[in-house]
């Protein structure tokens, strides 16, 4: 789901409208009103978290209404965890309805490849000492993070004094990548996409003259 903040007048409910007519779950959060700096998560937990953004002179003009000083700097003040914590922020001053909708919509479709699953390679730092089923366990351990190992695959690398490494292979949740990581017993995270041959004409023998 994807949540749409920012100062009135800058276009959220036409935003959101836009996105469900194209049948993206999107909703508006009056974060700019709530004195709660976190509302927006709340009410919501957004899988993306989209900031428009506008000028003071440009919302008074699509709003017709004068916005004072001091309600404006309210807002302001009121959105600042929201707009540090956007996915994505679009300046919406020059754009137009339409084109504010497609940058998003474009966005998005860039972020839906990104948060598809994916294979990966885990190495995982283990204590020397353990045994296969704890090696098991730890394995195991990462889909709380993301990773769904595939029990086949657990192939030994190297050992040192303290440790041995072994290579994981199975599917990460996209996005997850930083999670994994993050991990201490985690040394590194590949791609384990499939190699695909490169088609093409074969190089010809060049003759040389000899």
């Amino acid at each position: 789901m994807i949540a749409v903040v920012g100062p009135c007048g800058a276009g959220k409910s036409t935003l959101v409208a836009a996105l469900r007519a194209r049948g993206i779950h999107a909703r508006e959060v009056a974060q700019e009103h709530s004195y709660v700096p976190a509302m927006w998560q709340r009410l919501t937990r957004p899988d993306l978290l989209v900031y428009l953004a506008v000028s003071k002179e440009t919302a008074q003009q699509r709003l017709k209404r004068e916005l004072t000083g001091w309600m404006w700097q309210g807002m302001e003040e009121r959105l600042t965890h929201a707009r540090a914590h956007a996915d994505l922020t679009v300046e919406t001053d020059a754009l137009t309805p339409a084109e504010v909708v497609e940058r998003v919509c474009e966005w998005c479709e860039h972020r839906r490849e990104e948060m598809l699953p994916k294979r990966v390679l885990v190495e995982l730092r283990i204590p020397h000492q353990a045994s296969e089923q704890r090696v098991q366990e730890l394995a195991s351990q990462l889909k709380d993070f993301g990773f769904d190992w595939d029990q086949n695959y657990l192939v030994p690398l190297r050992e040192q004094r303290r440790y041995r490494y072994v290579l994981l292979r199975g599917e990460l949740e996209g996005g997850r990548e930083p999670d994994l990581e993050a991990r201490p017993n985690v040394v590194r995270v590949w791609s384990d996409a499939p190699i695909h041959p490169v088609e093409g004409r074969k190089n010809k023998p060049q003759d040389f003259g000899f």
